[in-house]
């Protein structure tokens, strides 16, 4: 979704900002990192502050499962629509993975909403925490004490799942090509992609 706010000096920039929690009737949630002024400034927005919002766009939501199984993941702040999209979606108990991936524990977004969601819903949850291996000839999107391990020794019933996947867009795509390498079809890997 598009979000407009209206504060001092914040109107005339548009946010693309994903929702972190299920919509209600009456709230729409996001979760906001500051990854450079504009977004920092936003952290500074007072309760009350009138808001636009456009949208929602795209189709990261349980409208476009196909597949028995469900595996998220969420790469640094893209942890925050995977937990909305758990939130609002139907989990097969043992047919759900999780998987929130971090450079540092301190990204591990919303990691004990996510946790509880996953507790009452029968999905696994996996935090795979550490640098990534810079070697261009070995691209991987696992931290490197996982060595050459693929999704589907991380989640058996990949294949069988429908692939949601969010974070910046070179390490998804290493998501995505290892869910394809897996068996996944293409038509039910979601990618939410923050770039407009």
């Amino acid at each position: 979704m598009s979000w407009r706010f209206f504060g001092r000096g914040l109107w005339w920039h548009q946010h693309p900002f994903s929702l972190s929690a299920a919509p209600t009737d009456d709230t729409l949630r996001i979760t906001i990192r500051a990854l450079g002024r504009g977004t920092a400034k936003l952290l500074s927005v007072r309760p009350g502050t009138r808001v636009a919002v456009e949208g929602p766009y795209g189709i990261f939501t349980d409208a476009s499962r196909s597949q028995l199984g469900l595996t998220l993941v969420g790469i640094g702040i893209g942890i925050a629509p995977i937990r909305a999209l758990l939130e609002a979606t139907a989990v097969v108990p043992g047919m759900a993975t999780v998987i929130l991936r971090a450079h540092s524990p301190e990204q591990l977004y919303l990691v004990d909403e996510i946790d509880a969601l996953c507790r009452a819903k029968g999905a696994r949850l996996m935090a795979l925490v550490g640098p990534r291996n810079d070697n261009p000839y070995e691209p991987t999107w696992l931290p490197e004490q996982y060595g050459s391990m693929r999704l589907d020794q991380l989640v058996p019933h990949v294949a069988q799942s429908d692939v949601y996947v969010c974070g910046p867009q070179a390490v998804a795509d290493l998501v995505i090509d290892d869910a394809l390498a897996a068996g996944t079809p293409a038509s039910a890997i979601h990618n939410e992609r923050f770039s407009w």
